[in-house]
């Protein structure tokens, strides 16, 4: 008797240090990566990590499922958007049974009313570490995850459309204009 085939975990949901690594490694692209020019132009990196309140999204914004519906995600970066100045890095999150958003950014450029040092804006001491904890699925890999996962991407087959970005840089200077360290 043949058993059944076996149902293999997508990308997305895949984690290994190697994996971590490359991306870190890419974000950081020996000085000319996106991380290195946004480090450069900033005074002091910061992490935020907003919840919706944070950033008065309602609170149908933060169901877990919105990281794969476009609405969601735009709701999210526009708040992003308008709470923060200047160059910045965002990404989308699953965690906690809901959505929240991770930012680095210059530790002026946030929220004001968020107390710097604090547990939603930390600075940043170890670029390369915290990109490689950033570098984690977006979405933790359970049975219910990956079934709304499935019938998202499904979804999106259908309608000829890919799922939405869970994550961007905002505002630092291209890598063609990005020479040894300055614009050019």
């Amino acid at each position: 008797m043949q058993s059944p085939p076996r149902e293999y975990l997508p990308d997305r949901f895949r984690d290994s240090g190697r994996k971590r690594r490359r991306k870190m490694h890419q974000a950081l692209g020996d000085g000319q990566g996106a991380a290195s020019r946004l480090e450069a132009v900033t005074d002091e990196l910061h992490l935020y990590t907003l919840h919706a309140e944070h950033l008065s999204l309602p609170e149908r914004s933060t169901a877990p499922e919105g990281i794969y519906e476009h609405k969601t995600v735009a709701a999210w970066r526009e708040a992003v958007s308008g709470a923060f100045s200047g160059p910045y890095w965002w990404r989308i999150e699953s965690g906690e049974e809901r959505l929240h958003v991770h930012v680095i950014a210059d530790r002026t450029a946030g929220p004001a009313d968020l107390v710097r040092g604090g547990a939603r804006c930390k600075p940043v001491y170890d670029l390369p570490g915290l990109l490689r904890y950033l570098a984690k699925p977006v979405v933790l890999p359970t049975d219910e995850t990956l079934a709304v996962y499935r019938k998202a991407k499904a979804r999106a087959r259908r309608l000829g459309k890919q799922l939405p970005r869970t994550s961007g840089y905002v505002g630092i200077p291209s890598s063609k204009s990005w020479q040894n360290g300055s614009v050019g």
